[in-house]
Formats: C-alpha cells, sequence, structure tokens
C-alpha cells in the first residue's frame, strides 16, 4: 500500500533525518517537506496525503495547532523532544509519537501503524471494514477484529484483549457493542462481548475462549441469544 506523506519541522536535520528514513521504506511516498506548517497548507489542497510526520514545537505554530485547525485532517505521527505536549493531540486521530532521538526501526513501527490507520479508511469507504479504531492513551490504534478475543467492560473504560496484548481504552461496553460486527461478536454477559471465532467450547453457564482456555460466564438474559446464535 502506498502511502503519501508529508514532512513538517523547524530543524534541517531533524528534516533530513525523516527524509532519509522514508527512502528506505519503500510504501511511503514524500510529496513535500517543509519548514513550517503554514508552508504545507497548499499541498493539502492539490492533492491526496495520507500522512503528516511533524515536530509539534515549533516557532509559529505547533504540529497539534495545525493538525486541528485542517478541515480533513490526514493522520498524523509526531516526532518530538518533548512528549509532554502529546496530551493536547488527544481527540485528534494521531497514530504514534516518537521521542528524539529515534532509531529507523522506531520509525517502521510508527509507519505500520500508520498502515493500518489508512487501510481502516479505505475498507470502511467501501464498505469492507476489518478493524476496529480505539484510543490507546493518546494514540489512535487499529485493532483487526479477527485478533480481538474478547472485550471486558469496567463502567467508563473497556479492556480489549488482543492477541499480543491487552488495550484499556476510555468508552463504554454498549458503544463497542454498536460499531463491532454483529456476525463475529456477542454480548455474553453484562460485562463481557467475546468474539465467536474464539470459542472453544460452550458448557451451560460459561463460554471457554481460545486465549489461555479464558472461562466468561453466560449471563441469563443473554443464554437464548448466544444458543441461537451457535444454533445449540
Amino acid at each position: 500500500m502506498q502511502i503519501n506523506c508529508i514532512v513538517i519541522d523547524d530543524e534541517p536535520l531533524a528534516r533530513n533525518t525523516i527524509e532519509s528514513y522514508i527512502k528506505k521504506i519503500p510504501s511511503l511516498v514524500l510529496l513535500g517537506s517543509f519548514e513550517n506548517p503554514l508552508e504545507a497548507f497548499h499541498i493539502l489542497d492539490t492533492v491526496q496525503v495520507d500522512l503528516i510526520i511533524s515536530d509539534i514545537q515549533m516557532p509559529d505554530m505547533t504540529g497539534i495547532e495545525f493538525l486541528k485547525i485542517l478541515k480533513n485532517p490526514p493522520f498524523a505521527i509526531f516526532i518530538t523532544a518533548h512528549p509532554q505536549f502529546a496530551v493536547e493531540g488527544f481527540e485528534l486521530e494521531v497514530l504514534d509519537y516518537i521521542v528524539k532521538p529515534y532509531s529507523l526501526e522506531r520509525f517502521a513501527k510508527a509507519i505500520q501503524r500508520a498502515q493500518k490507520g489508512i487501510a481502516y479508511r479505505y475498507t470502511k469507504s467501501m464498505g469492507e471494514d476489518e478493524y476496529l479504531k480505539v484510543k490507546d492513551g493518546n494514540k489512535t490504534i487499529f485493532l483487526k477484529y479477527n485478533d480481538i478475543n474478547y472485550i471486558e467492560g469496567m463502567k467508563d473504560y473497556v479492556k480489549i484483549h488482543n492477541i499480543n496484548k491487552s488495550i484499556v481504552t476510555m468508552t463504554t461496553l454498549k458503544s463497542l457493542e454498536q460499531l463491532l460486527p454483529k456476525e463475529g461478536f456477542i454480548r455474553v454477559q453484562k460485562s463481557y462481548i467475546i468474539n465467536i471465532k474464539k470459542i472453544v467450547s460452550v458448557e451451560s453457564s460459561k463460554v471457554i475462549l481460545t486465549l489461555n482456555r479464558f472461562e466468561v460466564p453466560i449471563g441469563l438474559l443473554y443464554r437464548n441469544e448466544l444458543f441461537r446464535r451457535l444454533q445449540l
């Protein structure tokens, strides 16, 4: 997947480093490199930009301020020596915050996040959504539905138990239930939604999942619908 990107950083050495890393990643196409956000406005009006790779602290305008004023902002990766400013971008679709100095490996990891985000937007527009978009701290991340084992509700938060790790995000189980594909997920208890494909076995009062053979209790209000869906 080709990713059209631009670079914004007021330090020439920092821009050169980013540009050199971009050249090493075949999927990235650099459309422009700019000293400040104001110089980047024109390119966003003329071509499709998928990703902004930007510093945060710059003299005329911060990277976060720039992202906030864009009508339909692309995804963003911030590379900064001042990570404390990252909290300002919570409501934005920032994929990663890279702290200077950093390696090509760290940069490549951020680009992998970008590939998932852009794939999410594309499949969403085509009606073939494969990802769940959630906040992990100040970052926007994209989880493949097939990688999710189960989701646990904790009042105003949920814990998504993924193949590789668990992610806590500020939302409700009810909100996520409306976003998840009905054919792949089902609520089995007040505090649990499970991925149907991850079921190992079903008993009268519990479901056993593939992830460490975790046992999820079946709530009385949800049993009939679960058994109907599983044709039991």
